[in-house]
């Protein structure tokens, strides 16, 4: 645990004690007279028996700010600290949809592009703790384990990890996960804490709900200008429907046992999403209507309706797709005609 070095030990020390100090504040009974006095102020959420935000009448910027100015002439002001301490959730191994886990790591300023769990700083022998110290700064355990209390404050689920003197995380069910990507991970992200969540809850990775349109097997068009190659915003094309999620075809059965999930994650096909019921819902009935149709609509409805309503978009594997790319280079060397908007959405594909 470190407890060779001096500073170490101290820091270790300080953080039993403000966990110590605070449980007894929370759990001391305060006579009545007092707490009408102090009632909605930040002093009594401090003081409160369970941890929470601040959000009394007089929660304002001035108030924060002359309460950081009494802090620092207690503690002296911040100084610069050599890494930055982050949380990072883990999602469970295959076989279980609840073992989350959400791991404390630093990140050292000299090298962001290093993850240090606090499990392995912790393993690690008398010897390497030391040469990480030269590159985190002597005084780490101790800032550390300050920033992880500080962390606490703002996100009281937190503190579940601290009760040991070598904290390394926390484990959290599924119910517990989902509420950290929804809301904590934007607190801390916002205090300058380093988050580091799955891939697919990132908007890069995140897997959208869509109705998806696929060619129903051939088109009909007009006869278009010379030189056009056959294709023109007017030209009319015949698709059908298919629920999907990403990239991801979903049949109607699976789609409605998604709904009827009660979990707001689940992993489908190895691959985690977050359900918006509603919206499934909402699209389920769609399909239900006008699933089995195979509609004619010409190019520039088609891309005016996916332009404007998220809920649908062209495969783009497809050669509907293919069809709307040669129509978008196309648009780069001759005028669209009388649809001149329609010029933006065509780059688009």
């Amino acid at each position: 645990m470190g407890l060779d070095q001096p500073v170490a030990a101290d820091g270790l020390l300080r953080h039993c004690a403000e966990v110590l100090l605070d449980k007894i504040l929370r759990h001391t009974p305060l006579p009545t007279t007092f707490r009408r006095r102090i009632e909605h102020t930040l002093l009594d959420a401090c003081v409160a028996p369970t941890p929470g935000p601040w959000q009394g009448p007089e929660a304002t910027l001035d108030t924060y700010q002359r309460w950081c100015q009494w802090r620092e002439r207690i503690v002296g002001p911040p100084q610069p600290a050599a890494f930055t301490l982050g949380f990072r959730l883990d999602e469970p191994p295959a076989e279980s949809e609840t073992a989350w886990a959400l791991q404390f790591v630093v990140v050292p300023k000299d090298d962001p592009s290093q993850r240090l769990a606090l499990a392995d700083y912790w393993a690690c022998p008398a010897a390497q703790k030391k040469r990480l110290r030269r590159q985190l700064g002597q005084d780490f355990e101790s800032r550390l384990l300050h920033g992880l209390g500080l962390a606490a404050r703002m996100v009281p689920k937190l503190w579940e990890g601290l009760d040991s003197a070598a904290p390394q995380g926390l484990a959290l069910d599924l119910d517990a996960a989902f509420a950290f990507l929804k809301e904590s991970a934007w607190v801390l992200e916002d205090a300058g804490f380093k988050v580091i969540v799955p891939a697919w809850w990132t908007p890069q990775g995140h897997q959208r709900l869509r109705i998806r349109l696929r060619s129903a097997g051939g088109k009909s068009a007009r006869p278009a200008a010379a030189g056009s190659s056959g294709l023109n915003l007017e030209g009319l094309v015949q698709y059908r429907y298919q629920l999907a999620i990403g990239e991801q075809a979903v049949s109607e059965a699976e789609w409605q046992r998604l709904i009827e999930s009660k979990a707001p994650l689940v992993r489908l096909r190895g691959q985690w999403i977050e359900l918006e019921r509603d919206k499934m819902q909402n699209m389920l009935a769609f399909w239900r209507q006008h699933g089995r149709e195979t509609p004619q609509l010409s190019v520039a409805a088609l891309l005016q309706r996916t332009a404007t309503d998220d809920s649908f978009e062209v495969d783009r594997g497809d050669a509907l797709a293919e069809m709307l790319e040669r129509l978008r280079d196309q648009a780069r060397l001759e005028p669209i005609g009388d649809l001149p908007q329609l010029q933006v959405e065509l780059r688009g594909y």
